[in-house]
Formats: C-alpha cells, sequence, structure tokens
C-alpha cells in the first residue's frame, strides 16, 4: 500500500471540484492513518526502524521514471493567480486592513482576500446573535474586530469561494474558522510541537478554553502562558471571547482529547515541524516552520525539499537584505505558504519576518499609496506577468503586466529588459509579500489623485462627468477617485431638471465639501459662490473665530433659524434675530435649502461644537431716539409704509422709530386697514415709548397700553414686579404650550396653558392672535433667573371700573373702521355703506364645495363670495341668475360677503328699503351672520342691520347673549347706542346695558351676576339646546350606513359632528384622509357647519361633562356615540366596507403588532413623553428621549412636532390594558443593553454619582470616574437637573438599576483625547503609573481611591501624607469622598486585583493633601530610623553592663529634664534631626511626658527658667521598635568588648 501524497501511475489527476476537494481533505486523515506511527510501532528497534526507512528509499529510486506524474513533484517555481485557487485551499495571509465587518487579508502574489465578521470563529459569531437578539452579554465589552486583530497579524485561511464583483475584479471570500482550518486534524493526530490555529471560547478562572475546531478535544490555555504574548503585542486587555490565536500543542493526554496549548512567540519562533509528528500534505497546515534543503537553484527562485515533500520559493520571498545566491544542498529555514488541495504543489517564503515576532508583520515599512519614483531599476522579469523594481534598498515593487503601459506590450522580456529603469507610482502594496504594488502607466503617474485621503475639504478640483441622476451628479476626478455633487450643489439657484445642464463626459470644475475616508463618500459642490468666494475656508470649529466673514448653504431651516453647513461637516445656527435688521416671523420665507450664505461668526465653542452666525454687520443696531423713555408721550411723522409696520420719525429730532401694524389698534381685525390710512408726511398725535427693538425705537397707538401708563402701571425695573399685581399688555407669542405677554418696557412674562383660560382648552393658538391686547396678572416671581409667570384668565384679571363695557369695545371698534373706509370709499366714489343690508341682483360664476362666487352689477370691483352655510336651500349652477343680500364688505380685499338663504331674502322684505332704528327701542330681528366680536343680525321687514357684541373681556373667547344662536334664528333685540356711522349696537331684550354698574340691583341679584360672570354663557345656552333637544326623538342609525355630517366642533383628536338632527358623533383623525403625509394637519380644513359625506365604521363611549343631564355624583358619566370615517376609499367602497369597521373598544388594540409603522397625531408634548392618538380608541406615548440620536431635536421638541399633526413612528411596546402604544421614531433599539449609546435626563445630584432619567421608562446612575475622560475638581458641577445628555450603557442588571456612562470615548469611540483612562481591570496598570481617581473612603484599612468603575486601589496612611496624624478622624476632613488624587501605583496584584497607591510629594510631584501651616508633625524616613537604631545598639555597649543594670539606672534616674538633644553630627542626608532620647523620670511615664527638640550647642541660659514643651514626635512604628528592644533581654558581651 502506498502513501496518498505519491500515487502511482502515470495519468495526472483531474482539478476537483470545491466540494469534492473538502471532502478530499477531511478523509485524507484516514488512510494517512495506515502509515503514522502508532503506540505500538514505539516498542520498535532502531534497527526495525532503520530497515524501514531503506525499504522505503529503495522503492522510491524504483520509480524515477514515474516521477513527472507525482502530485507532489514541483519541478518549476509557482506564482499564484486567481485562476489557479480553489474552494477548500489552504493558505497563510496577513491582514491589511479592519473594518467593521470584514477583514481586507493580504495573501501570496499580490492577491487580496476578504474575511467577513460570521467566518472569524463559532464562538464570536454566537456572541453576536446574543447581542443582535438583545440579550445582555457579560462583564466584556462586545468583541469587535479592531480589537480582536491588529494590521500585519499573520493569519491562517481557508478559501470559502473565488466569485466576480460587480465591477467585473475578482473577489476571494476566506474563513478564519478553526473548524475549517484545522478540518483535517483529529485528537488522535494532535502531537506536542504541533502549531494550531484556534480562539477563544470562554474566559475560565486561570485561563482560557480554547476551540481548535477539531471534534472531541478540549484545549485549555493557561494565563500564566499569556504574559510573553500580549507583552509582544502591546495588548493590556485581557483576551476576548473569539479572539484568534496561534497555538502550540504543549501536551496532549488521554488520546488526544484534552491538550495544553501555549502562545508563546519565543516558543512558537522555534516550533520546527519534525518528522516526528507524522505530518502530511493535508495536515501540513501554512505558517509551519520547516527546515528546507535547496536542491534547484533557478531563475525565478529555489526549489527544496523538507520532511518528504519539495517546494518552490519564489525571488519575492527571499529576504530582502541577503545579497548571496542560494546554493544546491543549503539549509535553510522556511515557512509554508500554501498547499494546493489538488495539484498538492506546496509554496514556501525564506523571509524571517513572518514568524521572527511569529503573528506581527510590519504593514508601516512600506511607502505610502501615491508616492512616485523616478527612474527606478528593473530588478527581474516574470515572462507573461510583470516585472519587479528595486524602489529602495529594501523596498522592492511588483509591477503587473496589466500596470506597464498605457498601450499593449508585445514582449516583456524585450521592453523591460533587468538593468533598465522606469519612473512608477504606488498604487498598493502586499504586506505579506514584503513589497509594494506599483504602476509604470504614465496615465496612472499623471493622476492628480489616488485615494480619498489626499483630498483636503474645500480644494477645487476637476473633474469628468461619469453619470447624471435625479438626485445629482457623478463625478470622476480618477481612476480610483469619484465624488457626488447633490442636487441642491449643482447651482446657486435650484435646478428642476439637471439634465438639460450637465451631460455625460462633460469636464466640470467643483470644490470639496465633505471626506469620508471609511466610508469612501466625496461631496462635492459646483455652486458658483462657492467656487469663487475668497472668503476664508470654514474647515474646523477650532478655525472659526468671531468675526469673521465665511461662505455657507442652507441645510435645513427651522421656526426658530436656519443651520448652515461649511466645509467637513461644520454647522452653525442662525437664529432668526440675526437674519435680518427687521423682524422675521417664519425664516421659509426668506431661505430655502442649499441657497449660499454670507456669515459672521458671532461665538464658536470647539469643545461643545457649537457656533452662532449672523448675516448683519457689526454694531447694525439702530440707534434709540436720545429721549427715549417708556411711556413718554409724542407726535411723529411717517416716513414711510411698510407692509407690517409704520416707519416714523419723532417730530423734532431725526432719531428713527417704527409703530407695528399690530400697535396701531387694540383691535386686531382693524390693524390692516388702518395701515392703509396712512401716508408719508402724515403726523400722528399721542404716540407712546413703548419699549426698544434692534430696529430702533417702538412706538404703539394702543389705547388700553397708554391709558395703563397714564394710571401709574408701567415696569421700571423688575425689582418693582410684584404678585398680584395686574398689568397691560400685548401677545407677543402663541405657543401650544402657553402664551408669551409683552408689557412695555419689554418685559416678558409666560402664561401657561393651565392659566390663560376659565374652561380647558387643548391648544393656547385657538384662542389668542399676536398683537392681541390683554389684561395679565402677575402669578410668580423669579428673581434669580429674571422670569416671571401671568394669569390670562378672565375670572383673575378683572376690567378697571371705569364703566367701559363690551358696548363701549365695539363701538371704539367701528369707530376705526368708519375712519379709515372714509378714505378708500372716497377713492371709489361711492357709499359703499349704504348697501350693507341689500339685496341685489346677482349671477353665478363659479360653485366649490365650500361655496358660490357671484358676481354683483352693481357692485363690480367685488367678487361675492356665499359660504357654503349661506347657500342651504338653494341648488344653483354656473350662469343662473339669483338674488342676494349684502352682509360685509372687505374694502381692502374687495370681497363681499353674501348669502342667497332665501329666508334671509325674505327677511329683508319686498320694498328692499331702510329705516330707523332707534336707540331704546325693541324689534324682532334675525341672525344673519358671526363675527369675532359681535353677531350681525338684521331687522325684520327691513335691509336694516345691528350689531350685537359677543366679546365681554379682552382675555375671554367665549361668546355672550345669543353666542350659541343659529343663523336664520328669531330674535328680540333692544338698541342700546348708535354710532356717529350710523351703525346700530343692540343687545338681547329684557337685558340692561352690558357691564354697568346699577344701583337698584339688589344683594341676591349681584351674587347672581357674580354667578354668571364666572359660568361661561356658553354652558347656558348649550343647557337649553339640551332641554330642547331631549323632546325630540332621536333617529336609529345602522353601522356601515353612508350619511351626510354636520361638523359642529374641533376636539382634541377629532371632529364633533352632527348626524341628521340629534345623533352625535366623532370622526377620528386617522379617518379624515386616506394618505397623510408627514406633518400634515387633517383636521386644518374644516371649519364649523362644513356638511361632509362619511360612513359609519361603529360606535364608541364619550365622556359627558354636562351638569345639568348628570347629577354631581356621576360626573364620569359616558354616552356612546358614532365612529364616522370621511376617508374616500371607505365611503365610495360599495363591497367589502366591512373590513373598515371597528371592532369592540377593548379588541382594537389587538390590530397592532410591534415593529409595525403606523401614523400618530400628536395631541401634547409632557416632560419626557409625546402623548399622541393612533387611532379610534387607541392613543400612544413616543419617548423623548428616544426621539433622535441628537439632544438639541430631544431639548426641542416642540420644534418637530406640532399639534394634531400626523408623523410616522414604529411600535416598540404594546400596553393591552390601557390600549396604549409605545412608539419610537428611531427604530433601531426597543431595550437598553450594554454598548447601546442612548439620550438621557439628568434627575438629580447625589453625592459621589448622577441620577439619570433614560429611554423605555429606566433609571440610570454614572459615578464620578464616568463623567468625563479627564477628571475635574468638581465634576458634577457642569450638569444641570433636567439637563438632556448622552450616555453610554454599561450595565443593566434591571430597569431601575442601569450604570451608564457619559465619557466621550465612550459615545463616540474616539480615544484621542483620554487623559485619565477607564481601566477594565488592574492588568491595565503597571508599577510605577501615575494615576488620578476620586476618594471613595477613608476607613481604618486606610484611604481608598477609586481609579475607573472596575479599578480601584488602596493608599495606607504612611503614603498619604508626609505628616504623622495619629487620629483617623483628623484625617478625614482632608480626604473627604469625592477628592480628586494624583497617585502613584507602588504594588499590582493581578491575582487579588489589588492595588497599592502612594499621593506622597515625592511618588507624584504634587503637593501634599495636608497644608503646610497644619502643626502635625513629619514622619521620620526610614533611614533615619535605622541611624538611630545603630546608634542606640552603640550605647548600649559602652554605657551599660547589663540589661538590667540599665534599665534599673533608666528607671532611677531623677534627672531626666525631659528634653531630647539633637546633635549636628546626627543629620542625615535629607539633613532632619535624628532624636537620641533621655532618660525619663519615675513620676512621669515616657508615652505622656513631652518632650523638647534641642540642637547642639543648646545651654540652659539664666533667663530662662522654664523650657518649652513640644509634643512627642515620633510615629507608631518607632515606639513599636523601642518596645521591641526594651522587652528583648539584653545580650552577652564577647571576650573583645
Amino acid at each position: 500500500m502506498e502513501e496518498d501524497s505519491f500515487p502511482r501511475g502515470g495519468s495526472v489527476q483531474k482539478t476537483e471540484s470545491a466540494e469534492g476537494s473538502v471532502q478530499r481533505r477531511k478523509d485524507a486523515h484516514q488512510q494517512d492513518n495506515l502509515f503514522m506511527q502508532r503506540p505500538s510501532d514505539k516498542k520498535q528497534s532502531k534497527k526495525h526502524k532503520k530497515k524501514r526507512k531503506t525499504e522505503k528509499l529503495a522503492e522510491k529510486t524504483k520509480v524515477d521514471d514515474e516521477e513527472e506524474s507525482l502530485p507532489n513533484l514541483v519541478t518549476s517555481v509557482q506564482v499564484l493567480n486567481y485562476k489557479k485557487l480553489v474552494t477548500g485551499m489552504a493558505i497563510l495571509g496577513c491582514v491589511k486592513e479592519i473594518s467593521d465587518c470584514d477583514l481586507t487579508v493580504s495573501l501570496p502574489d499580490g492577491l487580496i482576500g476578504f474575511v467577513q465578521i460570521t467566518r472569524i470563529s463559532d464562538a464570536l459569531t454566537q456572541t453576536l446573535q446574543h447581542y443582535a437578539e438583545g440579550s445582555n452579554h457579560p462583564e466584556e465589552d462586545i468583541p469587535t474586530l479592531h480589537k480582536l486583530f491588529q494590521p500585519g497579524m499573520v493569519v491562517r485561511c481557508i478559501i470559502v469561494e473565488v466569485s466576480t464583483s460587480k465591477s467585473g475584479h475578482p473577489r476571494i471570500l476566506l474563513s478564519l474558522n478553526p473548524r475549517d482550518v484545522n478540518q483535517a486534524f483529529q485528537g488522535t493526530t494532535l502531537k506536542p510541537g504541533m502549531v494550531l490555529s484556534g480562539c477563544v471560547a470562554s474566559i475560565e478562572d486561570h485561563g482560557y478554553t480554547v476551540d481548535l475546531g477539531v471534534k472531541g478535544v478540549r484545549a485549555f490555555l493557561n494565563k500564566t502562558e499569556t504574559g510573553e504574548y500580549m507583552q509582544n503585542r502591546h495588548q493590556d486587555d485581557p483576551m476576548r471571547l473569539g479572539q484568534p490565536l496561534l497555538c502550540l500543542v504543549k501536551s496532549a493526554v488521554s488520546g488526544g482529547r484534552s491538550v495544553n496549548l501555549s502562545v508563546s512567540p519565543s516558543l512558537l519562533q522555534k516550533s520546527v515541524a519534525s518528522e516526528d509528528l507524522d505530518l502530511t500534505l493535508d495536515t501540513l497546515t501554512p505558517g509551519t516552520l520547516v527546515e528546507t534543503a535547496v536542491t534547484t537553484v533557478q531563475s525565478h527562485g529555489v526549489l527544496v525539499e523538507f520532511l518528504e515533500f519539495t517546494g518552490s520559493v519564489s525571488r519575492v520571498h527571499f529576504p530582502p537584505k541577503r545579497s548571496e545566491p542560494y546554493k544546491k544542498g543549503q539549509k535553510v529555514k522556511a515557512c509554508i505558504l500554501y498547499i494546493h488541495p489538488t495539484t498538492k504543489k506546496v509554496a514556501l517564503s525564506f523571509q524571517p519576518r513572518l514568524w521572527d515576532e511569529r503573528t506581527l508583520v510590519d504593514v508601516q515599512e512600506f511607502p505610502d499609496i501615491g508616492t512616485i519614483y523616478k527612474k527606478v531599476p528593473v530588478v527581474h522579469v516574470w515572462p507573461g506577468i510583470g516585472v519587479t523594481l528595486k524602489l529602495s534598498a529594501e523596498t522592492q515593487g511588483f509591477a503587473a503586466v496589466s500596470q506597464l503601459s498605457d498601450q499593449p506590450v508585445e514582449d516583456i522580456e524585450t521592453t523591460f529588459k533587468p538593468g533598465t529603469q522606469h519612473s512608477c507610482r504606488v498604487i498598493n502594496s502586499s504586506p505579506l509579500d514584503g513589497q509594494a504594488i506599483v504602476s509604470i502607466k504614465r496615465s496612472v503617474i499623471e493622476q492628480p489623485f489616488l485615494r480619498y485621503q489626499d483630498l483636503n475639504p474645500g480644494q477645487i478640483v476637476e473633474g469628468k462627468i461619469t453619470s447624471v441622476q435625479s438626485y445629482g451628479i457623478t463625478v470622476s476626478l480618477s481612476n480610483y477617485v469619484r465624488g457626488v455633487v447633490s442636487k441642491i450643489h449643482l447651482a446657486d439657484v435650484p435646478l428642476k431638471n439637471p439634465a438639460k445642464k450637465f451631460n455625460e463626459g462633460d469636464k466640470i470644475k467643483c470644490r470639496v465639501v465633505n471626506v469620508a475616508t471609511n466610508g469612501r463618500h466625496l461631496s462635492l459642490t459646483h455652486k458658483k459662490t462657492l467656487l469663487t468666494s475668497k472668503l476664508p475656508i470654514l474647515a474646523s470649529y477650532q478655525a472659526a473665530k468671531p468675526g469673521m466673514w465665511v461662505h455657507g448653504f442652507v441645510l435645513a431651516i427651522q421656526d426658530f433659524g436656519c443651520i448652515v453647513m461649511f466645509y467637513n461637516n461644520v454647522k452653525g445656527l442662525l437664529p432668526k434675530r440675526e437674519m435680518s435688521a427687521e423682524i422675521i416671523e417664519d425664516p421659509r420665507k426668506l431661505f430655502y435649502k442649499g441657497q449660499v450664505v454670507k456669515c459672521r461668526i458671532m461665538s464658536c465653542d470647539p469643545t461643545k461644537e457649537k457656533l452662532r452666525l449672523s448675516l448683519k454687520p457689526e454694531n447694525s443696531a439702530a440707534p434709540v431716539a436720545a429721549d427715549f423713555k417708556v411711556g413718554k408721550m409724542v407726535n411723529v411723522e411717517v416716513t414711510e409704509v411698510k407692509s407690517d409696520s409704520l416707519a416714523v420719525k419723532v417730530q423734532g429730532s431725526e432719531t428713527p422709530g417704527f409703530i407695528p401694524m399690530m400697535h396701531l389698534s387694540d383691535h386686531q381685525e382693524n390693524s390692516s386697514l388702518l395701515l392703509t390710512k396712512y401716508s408719508p408726511g402724515d403726523v400722528i398725535e399721542g404716540a407712546m415709548y413703548c419699549c426698544s427693538r434692534a430696529t430702533g425705537s417702538m412706538l404703539t397707538l394702543k389705547a388700553s397700553l397708554k391709558k395703563a401708563v397714564v394710571s401709574g402701571q408701567v415696569l421700571e425695573t423688575f425689582s418693582h414686579l410684584q404678585e398680584d399685581m395686574l398689568l397691560h399688555g400685548w401677545v407677543r407669542t402663541v405657543k401650544p404650550f402657553g402664551v408669551f405677554v409683552e408689557f412695555p418696557g419689554s418685559w416678558v412674562g409666560l402664561a401657561p396653558k393651565a392659566a390663560v383660560s376659565d374652561r380647558f382648552i387643548e391648544d393656547c393658538t385657538s384662542l389668542f392672535v399676536e398683537g392681541q391686547s390683554v389684561v395679565a396678572k402677575v402669578t410668580e416671581v423669579d428673581g434669580e433667573k429674571q422670569r416671571f409667570l401671568v394669569s390670562l384668565k378672565p375670572s383673575e384679571c378683572p376690567l378697571p371700573d371705569s364703566g367701559s363695557t363690551t358696548v363701549d369695545t365695539l363701538e371704539s371698534l367701528l369707530s376705526e373702521m368708519d375712519s379709515a373706509l372714509q378714505k378708500l370709499t372716497a377713492a371709489k366714489g361711492v357709499d359703499l355703506s349704504s348697501q350693507v343690508g341689500m339685496v341685489l341682483p346677482a349671477t353665478v360664476t363659479n360653485v366649490q364645495d365650500a361655496g358660490i362666487i357671484l358676481n354683483i352689477p352693481e357692485l363690480q370691483d367685488f367678487s361675492a363670495v356665499a359660504s357654503k352655510n349661506h347657500c342651504e336651500g338653494t341648488s344653483l349652477n354656473v350662469g343662473d341668475s339669483t338674488h342676494v343680500r349684502i352682509l360685509h364688505l372687505d374694502v381692502l380685499n374687495n370681497i363681499a360677503e353674501v348669502s342667497v338663504r332665501p329666508d334671509l331674502l325674505e327677511q329683508a322684505g319686498e320694498e328692499n328699503r331702510k329705516g330707523k332704528m332707534k336707540k331704546g327701542g325693541e324689534y324682532s330681528c334675525t341672525v344673519l351672520d358671526a363675527k369675532a366680536k359681535y353677531l350681525l343680525v338684521g331687522l325684520d321687514g327691513s335691509a336694516d342691520l345691528a350689531l350685537v357684541p359677543r366679546k365681554w373681556h379682552p382675555n375671554h373667547g367665549s361668546n355672550v347673549g345669543m353666542g350659541t344662536s343659529q343663523i336664520g334664528e328669531k330674535c328680540t333685540l333692544r338698541v342700546v347706542r348708535v354710532t356717529q356711522g350710523g351703525s346700530v349696537i343692540a343687545v338681547p331684550a329684557g337685558k340692561k346695558g352690558e357691564g354697568r354698574k346699577d344701583d337698584k340691583l339688589s344683594k341676591e341679584k349681584k351674587r347672581k351676576r357674580k354667578r354668571d360672570d364666572s359660568e361661561s354663557q356658553d354652558s347656558r345656552d348649550r343647557m337649553e339646546d339640551e332641554e330642547r333637544d331631549e323632546q325630540m326623538p332621536k333617529e336609529d342609525i345602522e353601522i356601515g350606513a353612508v350619511v351626510n355630517v354636520v361638523v359642529v366642533a374641533t376636539a382634541r383628536d377629532h371632529l364633533e359632528v352632527r348626524i341628521g338632527h340629534r345623533q352625535e358623533g366623532i370622526v377620528h383623525m386617522s379617518e379624515v384622509k386616506d394618505d397623510v403625509s408627514e406633518g400634515e394637519a387633517p383636521l386644518a380644513k374644516y371649519r364649523q357647519g362644513s356638511v361632509v359625506a362619511g360612513r359609519v365604521i361603529g360606535v364608541s363611549s364619550k365622556k359627558v361633562k354636562s351638569l345639568k343631564s348628570l347629577p354631581f355624583s356621576r360626573p364620569g358619566f359616558e354616552e356612546n356615540v358614532y365612529e364616522v370615517s370621511l376617508r374616500e376609499s371607505v365611503v365610495k367602497s360599495e363591497k367589502g366596507f366591512e373590513k373598515f369597521l371597528l371592532k369592540e373598544e377593548k379588541q382594537r388594540i389587538d390590530v397592532y403588532k410591534e415593529d409595525q409603522k403606523v401614523m400618530f397625531y400628536v395631541l401634547s408634548i409632557q416632560d419626557l413623553h409625546v402623548h399622541v392618538s393612533v387611532s379610534p380608541g387607541v392613543q400612544g406615548k413616543l419617548d423623548l428621549l428616544s426621539l433622535s440620536d441628537k439632544v438639541e431635536d430631544v431639548e426641542n421638541p416642540s420644534a418637530m412636532f406640532k399639534q394634531k399633526r400626523g408623523y410616522f413612528g414604529t411600535v416598540i411596546g404594546i400596553d393591552r390594558d390601557n390600549s396604549m402604544l409605545h412608539l419610537s421614531r428611531d427604530g433601531k433599539a426597543t431595550k437598553l443593553s450594554p454598548g447601546l449609546v442612548v439620550n438621557a435626563q439628568v434627575s438629580k445630584k447625589v453625592p459621589g454619582r448622577l441620577i439619570v432619567n433614560l429611554p423605555f421608562g429606566c433609571k440610570g446612575y454614572a459615578d464620578l470616574t464616568d463623567l468625563s475622560d479627564s477628571y475635574s475638581t468638581n465634576p458634577l458641577s457642569s450638569f444641570k437637573v433636567t439637563q438632556f445628555v448622552r450616555c453610554c450603557v454599561l450595565e443593566c442588571s434591571s430597569k431601575r438599576h442601569v450604570r451608564v456612562s457619559l465619557r466621550p470615548s465612550r459615545i463616540s469611540g474616539k480615544t484621542t483625547s483620554i487623559t485619565d483612562p477607564d481601566y477594565e481591570t488592574v492588568e491595565d496598570i503597571v508599577e510605577g503609573d501615575t494615576v488620578r481617581g476620586y476618594v471613595e473612603d477613608c476607613n481604618k484599612h486606610g484611604i481608598f481611591v477609586v481609579l475607573s468603575h472596575r479599578v480601584k486601589g488602596r493608599v495606607q496612611y504612611r503614603h498619604a501624607t508626609a505628616y504623622f496624624v495619629r487620629k483617623q478622624e483628623e484625617l478625614k476632613k482632608y480626604f473627604p469622598p469625592g477628592k480628586l488624587v494624583t497617585a502613584k501605583v507602588l504594588e499590582v496584584s493581578y491575582k487579588t486585583s489589588h492595588l497599592e497607591l502612594s499621593l506622597l510629594e515625592k511618588d507624584t510631584g504634587k503637593p501634599d493633601s495636608l497644608p503646610s501651616t497644619v502643626k502635625y508633625p513629619l514622619r521620620t524616613p526610614k533611614e533615619q530610623k535605622e541611624k538611630g537604631k545603630k546608634r542606640k545598639e552603640g550605647e548600649k555597649g559602652k554605657g551599660e553592663k547589663g540589661g538590667k543594670k540599665r534599665k534599673m539606672e533608666r528607671e532611677s534616674d531623677a534627672d531626666d529634664s525631659g528634653v531630647e538633644v539633637a546633635a549636628v553630627k546626627s543629620v542625615d542626608e535629607e539633613g532632619e534631626p535624628i532624636r537620641i532620647k533621655q532618660s525619663s523620670t519615675d513620676h512621669q511615664p515616657p508615652s505622656s511626658e513631652p518632650h523638647l527638640t534641642l540642637s547642639s550647642g543648646f545651654s540652659w541660659g539664666e533667663e530662662l527658667t522654664t523650657p518649652k514643651v513640644t509634643a512627642k514626635d515620633s510615629d507608631s512604628e518607632e515606639e513599636e521598635e523601642e518596645e521591641k528592644e526594651a522587652s528583648q533581654p539584653p545580650k552577652k558581651k564577647s571576650k573583645k568588648e
């Protein structure tokens, strides 16, 4: 029987398929075992072995004629290429690049392979799967490829696939899994001395379990075997799960089922394979070291023999510094590169760098890509393959045949002879071969860029357009670098069709905006302004200086301003107030995305990457009048009439000022009309200085403000502000959460939503408008922050008792309107006021859903509009002739509001004439229309009109009188006033003048009036309607029926509608429209009285709050209402509409599943979540902390979400009991896990840690060492309660106990600026290191210092300070918990994870922790103690003849003065005196007697009667030594003594 490596026969084996090759390798060991040395063979004699070897050699000689057919017989040097690769081939590689998900591996002969993260090891794959499923991982961090591998690491690979990429380039996929690499091994074949690939499978107490990929084998690596490996790779962290290892088998027991391993580089370097290992071609793995003998020297390399095999070594793999040629028979140490599984060809390398450090190759030794070498010689020619050039004394470069010339090369050997010189450029490198990859092509040498790293932000480049797409164009700068010009960067203005301007193949000039080298992404701009800009290029926050002018482009537009982008992802905020000298309400009207702007830098914080910008030049604020004083009345002259204000100047002064349009009147409906009243040159008397703005002095004409200032209601300083103070002001800004009210003097207070009305409201925007005059009551004053809160509730803000009423308010409104109309009507030459109320002929010109548009011949300049409510009872088409009744004329916009209702036309009477309504008369009238502050009624039988006031308080939005009356309803009114313009003001008959005092009212009537004022008249009218409706029968409506509904009101998340006459219904926001876009408000287009078609889809319960129909004991009563859908797909669905019907209320939540994408509608924004509505009966919560990756978005959620608008979200949790969905806009994570970076909100600060709120309802904390990468004295001071921060989850033991880290290195992964590392274990620290930490505790064992959240150390008291402090309590005040200290590591115990630290000045270089003013004695140095001890022993021998005698003399010495004498001769090197203790008296114990320390030469003077006494200066250790000496018996003297 013959070995598989040398089969007989003359035919060459066919190349096997990928599967056959792998199966052959798996089964090869079964054939080889027939010739392997068995345990019984060990007993054979040496003579028997020698005989067997001789027979084998004879057999080999016998088949010399058949050598050409042997698969392993190598006759020439092999050069590997893609065509020769097969699946299952074992090959040696070198890690070249590392990314998040794969490795780029350098292979022999310049080939490149890739290893996916799932093909590293089974342990790593399993760990990543657990992490992806959300399970809590053990204490170690998730192992990433950057932590497991280093560039230059030599690895053993198996080819698993050779394919072609989309671009046509070959792609080699590799596997490092030990199960694939060691598939030919079995436990019985493992022997000491073998080197195998493995990976860490588990971490044990004393070592690591290693997975070798061999079935039934348990491998163990002791920690004592890893020290040299860690030091060699400069790795401080312990090994991680899945970490690849190159292991040496030290011992194998139990038939190979249990082996002990070593990873020592020195042992691996010496592990040369021998014949005793019985290796075959299938168990011979790449990377194995062998001793070879040169058999043949060829031009391309040498052929060698090793063990019982042959192989080849290419010239590329000769040592670079070797100059002597190899000779036949020379012994050389080599490393196996690959073994071809089908041809059995073996390639080796003579380069010692592959095994000197065994597993690490220097990848920095090669020249940078793009380096150009001029006139370098050719040293070798590879026919048909390429040439090798000598770039330097130690570096060679290889140019493939495709990189030799731009033109085809017919004969390489003739054109590129050895010795000829050529210029080349480095385009890549092959770390495994130890050479650079170069190109001799002239086109490559002249390329401007070969790498993305060669480009800088702001650089101007030229390229060629390769494609034109809808999103932009792709530009090729070279064969290796491409960039994208997005659509907004194609020109200074947006282009609708870029294909008309740009064509493929055109040359284009661009400027680099951003270069992402990791992702190989290049952003360019073709904006002419940016290309030709001469301003500085802002490519970093550090380069931003206040006052610098730069060019940028608008990236995003928000309500508060614009985000401006510069180069290299530098962004800045352009606030709304810095856009222009004028007030800008909506930036979207002035800017668009991509617009180029020239900005001035106001401020920059590089640490926080915050940049504030301005479009205004410095000192651009308008001057303020010299006589400016709030409340001063002046006369002004109009200089310009603008669209929103009047530009004026104070008479007698050229100082400019302005009057905003909203300040022309207390009535906002008259402001736009009054603006047209003025012309340049007009003089306005009685204007009042109100406040100072950036555009100049602001004046006002509001009568309410002028009256308030005259009466003394003006704030001069903030200190004058007091609670319960009533102030007159105006609405500056209206937000959903509240109203900002401004007062004269630029004082601004906030009225929260709960304090704006006596009734509950959902949104403040529906009740107030900007510029509205209001009366506010101060409720809270914060003097520290200069803020205050106000209330706008009418019940808390009574009007001054000046006799004014709603009638007076309405009269002033009409007077202003009449004065403004005089100028406009005079220009038209017709008395328009006489036309109001008249019935005129008209022709229908257009019919729409919202109403009808008509043409009135007598009012040619006006467009007549009849709303839907005023078209009831008619059926008109375009072209029909009819009659209309004029209700209102909008002279400013030339619009006539009319009615075509027959009942209103008949009410005017046949004669169509006007009479004269007298004051005090009572008339029967009909309601015609309703406005914001009054009802329009018509006198029956006449064209006369009257106005009924509706608003009784400036802050109140409810109606009075007939506020709930319907159009066409009959009523009786009493005329109370007729204005100069002829307008009639009336009130309901039976009521006295609104708001006037009546001294004849009884006390009972006064109490009733007070009750009526607090109770809304709207509620009383609603009660009357309910009584009337109860007498009418209800209609039965079938589920699924199509009905017409009338919109009654807009509620929180639905429309309240009326079906038929009595039935109530609701239309949820999700049932209004089929396709709702992001940010759309589906209820916005519906108004009260609108009639639409819908389908009844279900029944829901609705809470009833009416006190009329319910007893007070049942305030939570619910009644059923119909659910209606207005969606077109539901209404028009004739068949199958049952699928749209709603389930029962408790079952509606069942239709939702986790990870489902839904549309939600914002209801309100709370502190930690957004309350939303999803569908009828289903609501949701959107966690603010998981809203976005940016803290800015979390801090201002109102900028992202508007109430009653729709947005998309993902379901992450379902609360079926409460029909509540938990939503997320992020969708990246559904629960917390270690390593996850999330938003957090500071909850509170406690000593030693920061408590934070986390997403998903979790609570967490961060210790002092986890707050920053650079420790500070007071780290908690930089955080504020309710502040939003980013953090990284470290541990998650429970939902209420999560440890987080706020270190930037943890959050962003950047480790460049870490001052205080986050130590994982004590193995990260070595003796002699200087570290910083915070004091955790101070007890009897010492001072404990926390260096990180996992590592702490102890400081013994003798290493804490140079002073000797007896009492521990006194020392605690100098080392309080949380104190920052600097320490030196004295001792590290890796077994017990114990650290001994020192805080002494001589060790750390820092001042002593105790101040120099303390009165504690200094500790005696150890050297002084030893000298003092020797001196005492000498004195014992000279002055005493026995221990007992000496002891008696000491005890009986009564002349002891209690003074310690310090002689000059007893001074050590540090200059401190050594104390010599004298004997003490009997009646004064030594332990309590104070002593004096005297210098030499001291004598008692006559003037000294009592010596000064100092405390005993000796530490506890010195006392113990003295007590030990006293307790020992005296030593006997020698003869010499």
